[in-house]
């Protein structure tokens, strides 16, 4: 057995993908390997697990939101309502994608070339404010409606009146 071992200045799991793919077609290609040969390593490693990790996350938070709609749909007998509510429920996900890719992002501001710099800025600036609008505008909203449709037809009693 023939070990190749390769250093390579290559970053993240979609470049490193790429590469093996390249190689793959390349040896595939190649008549004087035998035919049961792999890519191996902490870049196999690493590209396997991104890909098991992105879909083990995918299927679990679909998996979730499926649960939880049907529960809250249960609860108040209206899907309307149970979507309304789902809103709350979804924030907590939203909000660390968000960081995550805000992150990523603000990192553009430290760029040497002034122009992208400044566009990261204003946009993130801009992205920022539309969310605080969001947050401040959706209660509010949800209230006129509220006031315009007229009260529920189903009445809730607390207490033991």
């Amino acid at each position: 057995m023939a070990r190749v071992a390769l250093n390579l200045k290559v970053h993240g799991a979609r470049e490193i993908a790429g590469l093996m793919d390249e190689i793959d077609a390349f040896l595939d290609e190649a008549d004087t390997l035998p035919p049961d040969w792999d890519i191996a390593g902490l870049g196999r490693l690493f590209v396997d697990e991104e890909a098991l990790l992105i879909c083990g996350l995918v299927r679990s938070f679909l998996l979730a939101f499926g649960v939880i709609c049907l529960l809250l749909a249960l609860l108040w007998r209206s899907w309307r309502a149970a979507l309304l509510c789902m809103i709350p429920n979804l924030t907590p996900i939203l909000l660390i994608f968000a960081w995550m890719l805000a992150g990523q992002f603000l990192l553009l501001t430290l760029s040497r070339f002034q122009p992208t710099a400044a566009f990261v800025l204003l946009t993130a600036v801009g992205l920022l404010a539309a969310y605080l609008f969001d947050i401040l505008l959706l209660p509010a909203l949800l209230v006129l409606l509220s006031k315009r449709t007229g009260p529920s037809r189903r009445a809730i009693v607390i207490g033991n009146g």
